[in-house]
């Protein structure tokens, strides 16, 4: 049986594009701050601009960008290089469903 290889930037883009999506359909019913930094203590620490959102898919380009240039200095090691094409995949899934939940819990 043939294993499917997904490279990182398709799956980066195909969540992106569900990320922009589920922005533009929820976008009339966003309130103009959103509660984003669950981790700082107070209410009104924790929310943010709407557009402050956006951090998560930069976050996500950014830690696939680090992991890409460790992937180039790697070489040939199959067993790093998979490590970092799945960790690659796991980023990516975790953050898509942060931003999600978000957007969907507070619409």
């Amino acid at each position: 049986m043939k294993r499917i290889y997904l490279s990182s930037p398709f799956v980066f883009f195909v969540s992106l594009g569900v990320m922009i999506g589920v922005f533009v359909f929820k976008f009339q019913k966003l309130p103009p701050e959103i509660p984003l930094f669950y981790s700082r203590p107070g209410s009104n620490n924790q929310v943010a601009d709407l557009f402050f959102i956006f951090i998560i898919p930069i976050l996500i380009l950014l830690f696939i960008s680090v992991n890409n240039i460790a992937l180039k200095l790697v070489g040939d090691n199959r067993l790093l290089k998979k490590i970092i094409y799945y960790t690659n995949l796991i980023i990516i899934v975790i953050f898509t469903t942060i931003f999600t939940k978000i957007i969907l819990h507070i619409s």
